[in-house]
């Protein structure tokens, strides 16, 4: 009966969603709930359960996300991600500005969490795309593919500190 729940859970999370254009946040609060009481649990405890859950992920990352978020939006007022694109795309050309996108997220993204580099690097990549003019997916691409890379092999991440005998 439990996995029937979820089931009923994934689909209504994915009506929710698509067919009535609720935030994604609100409808998984929302589905939680009715899954939690499908299941037979008191509202305040299906209430406590929820919040332990989502404050048990955001407490980790809502200071390093917040950080991240002041640190990229300080390098794009600033015109730190102005000065390294135009730099960088200057000693690369306009033909390999991917290849800059990919040094300067490298160097940058070693001493760095996954989120915090993807939320620094965000003004850079967009600096990339308009002094180049290039698509901002393939600049995008550039840099998230580079992150996660950088997340899973760098020896400061802590995703490494558990796969490093893998490698």
């Amino acid at each position: 009966m439990p996995l029937l729940y979820v089931a009923i859970g994934v689909a209504l999370l994915l009506l929710l969603m698509i067919r009535f254009k609720l935030n994604g946040f609100i409808a998984l609060i929302l589905v939680a709930l009715a899954v939690g009481m499908m299941q037979g649990m008191p509202v305040n405890k299906v209430i406590g359960s929820i919040k332990t859950g989502v404050g048990g992920t955001l407490g980790s990352l809502a200071l390093i996300m917040g950080f991240g978020a002041m640190l990229g939006k300080l390098l794009a007022d600033c015109g730190g991600a102005q000065r390294i694109a135009t730099t960088l795309i200057e000693k690369f050309g306009q033909k390999h500005i991917l290849w800059a996108l990919v040094l300067t997220g490298f160097t940058v993204g070693f001493a760095l969490f996954y989120e915090v580099g993807f939320v620094l690097m965000l003004p850079a990549g967009i600096q990339y795309c308009r002094v180049g003019a290039r698509a901002a997916a393939v600049c995008r691409r550039a840099n998230d593919g580079r992150l996660i890379r950088d997340a899973r092999f760098s020896a400061t991440a802590s995703g490494p500190d558990r796969d490093r005998h893998v490698v």
